[in-house]
């Protein structure tokens, strides 16, 4: 009715005191973008704005009068901290973002309406601001947003997922050991994990360290993006014993049909882990390889086997070691 709303503002178009260019230095599109920033309603600064004016508005949205606890601004003042706290955004979803990448993403996504004609112009530039547009356009670059590691039986197993990405060509896994002295001792490269290119979609990734070193050790992630560029994830961690002696023993016992074998190797070793019937017919072999040091469980199915007592023999590291297992069916 008053004050600034009599001058004329139509909803959704720009303000009438806009500028309009193009910039004097080379003609460029002035603004880039367009944000919101005509008649923004903000709250009062009660040390600035101590007495009533055509912006004040009270808390029943009468201008001039009354207690006012929110003011009325224009222009720049209001626009600049939009478009600012759009970028926050944008940083506060992707932390690894640059300058460049945050810019990119908001120009490219500027929104039209009906009147913003033909973009970009030397009015609205190259549209309205769109944050939600601007942080699903994949401009954003690979944000990691998880990374872990689960030590189990005879391996280290990683997983990590990732909120966006762009230009991501692959992950590169690393590992380092810590000495007596908790000092790293170089990295080295273990693993390799393609990327998904662009996405702006959650990923998720795995990997498996099936020769992980006794001890405390460190992983991290080199994500290198096509062109070549990359960087280092935050490290974690990893304590991985391998057993002290050889061993071997089955759950559960009797079984029917089904059981699993686990042994225990504490070098890397020539395997062979062999089932036999009582009258020393082989029956089935569940390992004839080289393995490295840790712990391993195999599957034994005896459903094609009539009931009665086999032994498992395992052979390794120039040791024999046998067990009695009893199928009951």
């Amino acid at each position: 009715g008053t004050g600034m709303w009599g001058y004329g503002y139509t909803l959704n178009d720009i303000a009438p005191f806009s500028s309009r260019g193009p910039r004097v230095n080379g003609g460029v599109t002035k603004p880039n973008i367009t944000a919101p920033g005509s008649a923004i309603i903000s709250l009062r600064d009660q040390n600035v704005y101590t007495s009533a004016d055509a912006y004040w508005v009270d808390d029943d949205g009468t201008t001039g009068a009354g207690t006012a606890h929110y003011y009325s601004m224009q222009g720049t003042s209001m626009a600049c901290p939009i478009t600012a706290g759009a970028a926050a955004l944008l940083l506060q979803k992707t932390s690894g973002a640059s300058p460049q990448n945050i810019y990119d993403a908001i120009e490219s996504t500027g929104a039209s309406n009906p009147y913003t004609g033909t973009l970009p112009n030397n009015i609205w530039g190259h549209g309205i601001l769109d944050v939600l547009a601007a942080s699903n356009s994949g401009l954003l670059p690979v944000e990691l947003i998880s990374f872990s590691s689960i030590s189990n039986n005879s391996s280290v197993e990683l997983s990590w997922s990732t909120s966006t990405e762009v230009n991501n060509y692959c992950f590169e896994i690393e590992r380092s050991l810590i000495n007596e002295k908790g000092k790293t001792i170089g990295w080295e490269k273990i693993g390799f994990v393609n990327g998904a290119g662009n996405s702006n979609s959650p990923k998720e990734y795995f990997f498996q360290d099936k020769s992980p070193k006794s001890g405390k050790s460190l992983y991290r992630l080199k994500q290198i993006d096509n062109d070549g560029c990359f960087k280092y994830s935050e490290v974690v961690e990893s304590i991985f014993e391998h057993p002290l002696n050889f061993s071997i023993k089955n759950f559960p016992n009797p079984f029917n049909p089904t059981t699993k074998i686990t042994f225990e190797l504490p070098l890397k070793s020539m395997v062979n882990l062999t089932i036999y019937n009582l009258i020393g017919q082989e029956v089935a072999t569940l390992v004839n390889k080289e393995l490295e040091a840790g712990i391993y469980e195999r599957s034994f199915n005896a459903g094609s086997l009539p009931s009665g007592t086999y032994i498992y023999c395992l052979n390794a590291g120039g040791k024999i070691i046998s067990g009695k297992m009893l199928l009951m069916k």
